[in-house]
């Protein structure tokens, strides 16, 4: 499955926000997409994403 996420469901993640387990258990399994990156940031946070063994690819 195919899922779109944005910056906030990466920081959510990352922050250890209150939803991250839902978002891990709802996207366990899924390539997560997002739209190519166009700050620095969303890059950075995409290289975070990955290390912390979420599979995301980005879209060109």
């Amino acid at each position: 499955m195919k899922i779109v996420v944005d910056t906030s469901v990466i920081i959510a993640v990352i922050a250890n926000e209150p939803e991250r387990k839902r978002i891990i258990k709802l996207t366990e399994g899924a390539n997560l997409l997002s739209l190519p990156p166009l700050f620095t940031l969303d890059k950075k946070l995409l290289e975070a994403a990955k290390l912390l063994g979420l599979k995301a690819i980005e879209v060109n």
